[in-house]
C-alpha cells in the first residue's frame, strides 16, 4: 500500500509540474489598485493592446518547457487577447519562478528566436535575483538585453515604443548566436544548470514522500 502510494503521489507531482497553471494577465482599474491579474478571474482586468502578458505559477525545468513554449507561442498569436489586434511584445511575469535548468533556458532560447523572427519582442518582468544570475550565467541576458529583465509589468509596458526600434538588432544577434550558444565552451555553464535539474528531481521524489507519509 506504502508503495502504491508513494507511486500515485510522485504521478500526481508530476503531472502538477508539468501542467502548472498558466494565466493571462490584464490590468485592474487605477481604483482597485491597478495590478495585473488573470483575465479569467477578474472580468474588469484590461488587456493591453499589442501586449500579451503571461504567468506560470511554477519555475521553468524540464518536466514543463514543452507546455509553457506551446502557451507563449499561442499567446503571441493574440489567441487569448481580447483586442483583435497584432501581439508586438510578450512579457512573461516570472515572479513566481525561482530557479531555471537547462532545458528552460534552452526553451527561452527557442521562444526568443520564433518571437523575434516573427517581430514579436520577449520581455522578462519581476525576475529574482537567482534566476538574473542563472540566465546571465547562460548568456541568455547577453541575448535578449540585460535592459530588458524589468522590476514591473509596467516598466515593460512603458519601454515598447522605444523598444520597437531594436527589432532588426535583436534578429542580428538571434542569427548570429543562436547556433553558437551550445557548444563546448558552455560545458561548465550547463553542468551547473544540470545539477539544479537533478536537484529539481530530487525535490518533486521528497515532495512525493512527504506527501505519502502525510497521507497515511
Amino acid at each position: 500500500g506504502v508503495f502504491i502510494g508513494v507511486f500515485l503521489s510522485i504521478i500526481f507531482v508530476m503531472n502538477s509540474s508539468a501542467f502548472p497553471q498558466i494565466v493571462h494577465l490584464g490590468r485592474l482599474p487605477d481604483e482597485e489598485g491597478g495590478h495585473y491579474k488573470d483575465v479569467q478571474r477578474f472580468p474588469q482586468a484590461k488587456q493591453i493592446p499589442h501586449i500579451a502578458i503571461i504567468r506560470m505559477d511554477a519555475s521553468l525545468y524540464f518536466a514543463n518547457v514543452t507546455y509553457f513554449k506551446e502557451k507563449v507561442l499561442e499567446a503571441s498569436t493574440g489567441m487569448y487577447h481580447s483586442e483583435n489586434e497584432a501581439i508586438h511584445l510578450v512579457i512573461v511575469d516570472v515572479s513566481a519562478w525561482i530557479d531555471i535548468d537547462l532545458s528552460g533556458i534552452i526553451t527561452l532560447n527557442e521562444i526568443h528566436a520564433e518571437l523575434i523572427s516573427n517581430n514579436i519582442q520577449l520581455a522578462i518582468a519581476y525576475p529574482k535575483g537567482r534566476l538574473r544570475d542563472q540566465l546571465k550565467l547562460a548568456k541568455f541576458i547577453d541575448k535578449i538585453g540585460e535592459q530588458y529583465l524589468y522590476m514591473s509589468i509596467d516598466n515593460a509596458i512603458k519601454a515598447l515604443p522605444n523598444r520597437r526600434s531594436t527589432v532588426d538588432l535583436e534578429k542580428a544577434v538571434v542569427n548570429a548566436d543562436y547556433q553558437t550558444d551550445y557548444n563546448s565552451n558552455q560545458e561548465p555553464v550547463y553542468n551547473i544548470l544540470l545539477n539544479d535539474r537533478n536537484r529539481s528531481i530530487g525535490n518533486m521524489i521528497m515532495h512525493s514522500l512527504s506527501f505519502t507519509s502525510r497521507s497515511h
